[in-house]
């Protein structure tokens, strides 16, 4: 029997998802045996779900090594869940993994920093795998050699539309728009508000599913739009599925430098058959095709006429409607994503244990925790590096720079990779809470 195991940050959101529905459908693999490992934590949920599986869990193991170690020696192959959270990149900066066959899946599409790929991070695995096509295009991938690129490739990651092939949208009153996911405007579009307050349709109603983001509820209730917009808070996954239900389009205005790489919730609307309206990022370029399954917009005032054209034209509406169903069905397979699992297997069990160290780190060499940090930036991560250790610039320059980035929205989340994040896991490092203190504007003494 095949051991698998798997590693991860932590076990929630849109990740959590997609592993624990690959999990459920293999734990009916009589050939293969998972398990999981959570650096930090373990939602009730997953806690639950694994323990009914009667599937090996921990969580809170960051801190021990020794445990780690020896689960991966027991492990024919280590699936570890990647982007970059700090204690993911801490355990493979700063410590020697045992003799494993190592693949890593990347739960980010490499854009923008601070959730980026780096030269060392495809370099370290036995094999690389991205969770789009759309990684293809980031410029560290772009620049390796043929011989590198030969262990990186795709698997399109998917929680499963199986499970979504009874629902479908429920009759309702008024015309509602649906959002579900982050909040946060390193994902939603800044100007949400005002694209919601540009609609003029008198029956309209927003409905905005995920973990309420108090600047975004202030902002709403600031411009007056209480009314119409409505928060539903965090839901469990059978509210989600009543509300997404209930949706007559799928408003999905993202922000134009997102790190999303493959979207769920887009998945599951257009499953259930809920037309999206999405803006010309990237991904949502790649998953949403113009008037075959959605509409795509060039710009906001675009994303506009586009809800006032589905809103007149109910033909049209659900023509896509059954399009995007037909889609997601096809593309977003569990099974298909899990058989292309198993060919990775294949391939890996081909190869060699070998213990597995971060590039251009040696046994002599102690890092702290902003190294770390350093480390998971890369070419991106210039202005820190001036401030800590000044060459081409003056050390107020590089303080200014930071300052500067940290008003930019990718920067500025107290999650997703960002220097504040580090700094939360990480609170006894000087540099790195002097860096978000910088970042947030925050003077010195107080609390960041």
């Amino acid at each position: 029997m095949l051991k698998i195991l798997h590693i991860t940050g932590h076990l929630g959101g849109g990740v959590g998802t997609v592993v624990l529905n690959y999990l459920t459908h293999k734990s009916k693999d009589i050939f293969q045996r998972h398990s999981i490992i959570s650096l930090d934590y373990l939602n009730t949920y997953a806690a639950d779900l694994l323990s009914g599986l009667d599937m090996e869990y921990s969580d809170r193991c960051h801190s021990n090594i020794d445990y780690l170690n020896s689960k991966i020696q027991e492990a024919d192959i280590v699936l570890l869940h990647w982007w970059n959270h700090p204690l993911i990149t801490d355990l493979l900066v700063r410590n020697r993994l045992a003799g494993c066959r190592l693949v890593l899946w990347s739960h980010i599409s490499g854009a923008p920093a601070p959730n980026n790929f780096t030269a060392k991070i495809f370099e370290y695995p036995d094999e690389f795998v991205f969770t789009s096509p759309l990684s293809y295009i980031d410029p560290e991938f772009v620049t390796l050699s043929d011989d590198q690129k030969v262990k990186v490739s795709t698997i399109w990651s998917t929680g499963g539309v199986e499970r979504l092939a009874d629902y479908l949208p429920d009759k309702h009153e008024g015309f509602n728009v649906g959002y579900v996911g982050n909040l946060d405007f390193t994902k939603l579009h800044p100007n949400f508000v005002d694209i919601c307050r540009a609609v003029e349709i008198s029956d309209i109603r927003f409905t905005v599913v995920g973990p309420l983001n108090d600047k975004l509820v202030n902002m709403v209730d600031a411009a007056g739009l209480a009314d119409r917009i409505r928060f539903t808070g965090f839901v469990s996954e059978d509210e989600k599925w009543a509300e997404l239900r209930k949706f007559d389009l799928f408003g999905y205005p993202l922000a134009p430098h997102h790190y999303g790489t493959c979207d769920q919730t887009l998945q599951e609307a257009m499953a259930v058959g809920i037309v999206p309206i999405v803006l010309n990022n990237p991904m949502e370029s790649y998953i949403v095709k113009h008037g075959m399954n959605g509409l795509v917009a060039r710009s906001v005032a675009e994303y506009v006429n586009c809800l006032h054209t589905l809103y007149e034209d109910r033909q049209m509406r659900a023509r896509l409607s059954q399009q995007a169903r037909n889609y997601a069905f096809t593309e977003y397979s569990l099974l298909r994503m899990a058989s292309n699992w198993d060919s990775v297997f294949e391939r890996l069990m081909r190869k060699e244990k070998k213990e597995k160290f971060w590039p251009g780190v040696s046994g002599d060499i102690v890092l702290e925790p902003h190294h770390v940090f350093l480390e998971s930036l890369g070419r991106y991560g210039g202005a820190f590096a001036e401030h800590l250790n000044p060459c081409h610039v003056a050390k107020v320059t590089a303080e200014d720079q930071l300052k500067s980035l940290g008003t930019r929205h990718n920067w500025s989340s107290d999650n997703k990779g960002t220097v504040h994040q580090y700094a939360k896991f990480f609170a006894d490092d000087a540099v790195l809470c002097e860096w978000s203190r910088l970042m947030k504007g925050v003077g010195k003494g107080a609390h960041a």
